[in-house]
């Protein structure tokens, strides 16, 4: 099977929703139009898809802050996984992220998600320990 790595573009945000709800990364308040535009208009190079046959199968989003960066909505439809599509976005997505002069890459993982682990674990990342995340909407 043949896949792509390519920029997000504004045409793909149904597809790429589509990826997230079925990956159960969907955030209804995080990943709405306005936001997801309002995330790509100020780092299109940080934005990727996969592409089969010119249908999106996978994401992943970049978020750089100095030496701190996240890797965001790593997601891959299910027919898909385990094709090397996750470890192409991700491998691409934290070349871009060194570029820009990360020096260290983390990802909140879900206990939703615990199935992802193994992924990260093979990937090298290490946990930092066990934290709650909190959030407050401004």
């Amino acid at each position: 099977m043949r896949f792509k790595i390519r920029e997000y573009e504004l045409d793909d945000y149904g597809e790429c929703v589509r990826v997230w709800k079925e990956t159960r990364l969907y955030i209804w308040y995080m990943d709405n139009k306005p936001s997801v535009e309002s995330f790509w208009k100020a780092n299109k190079d940080l934005f990727l898809v996969a592409e089969v046959d010119g249908q999106v199968v996978g994401t992943v989003m970049g978020f750089h802050s100095g030496n701190f960066t996240l890797v965001y909505h790593l997601a891959v439809k299910p027919e898909f996984q385990r094709r090397g599509i996750g470890s192409r976005l991700l491998n691409e997505i934290l070349k871009r992220l060194k570029a820009r002069g990360a020096r260290f890459a983390f990802v909140i993982n879900h206990t939703s998600h615990r199935d992802a682990l193994p992924f990260y674990f093979k990937q090298g990342f290490k946990s930092v320990g066990r934290f709650t995340g909190l959030y407050k909407v401004l």
